[in-house]
């Protein structure tokens, strides 16, 4: 039995700092831009997220890719 793992869905985050805890350590909080072309580039993803992060009062801590894949059995 072989397994294919099929893309359904990328979606960018970006970590932005959201105040101090109790402890007064840093928090932070992520921003998702779902629905992205499957077929964009990492550097492509960079871009939009340094695009996005130019909007903000605070420029983001961490820019991240999350992607989901569907597995399929293949006979």
């Amino acid at each position: 039995m072989a397994i294919q793992k099929q893309l359904t869905a990328v979606t960018l985050q970006l970590e932005v700092s959201n105040g101090v805890d109790k402890n007064d350590q840093p928090k932070f909080k992520n921003i998702s831009y779902e629905k992205l072309a499957k077929e964009a580039t990492p550097e492509k993803l960079a871009e939009v997220g340094k695009e996005f992060g130019n909007l903000m009062q605070e420029a983001p801590k961490g820019m991240y890719v999350v992607e989901r894949h569907a597995l399929n059995e293949v006979a």
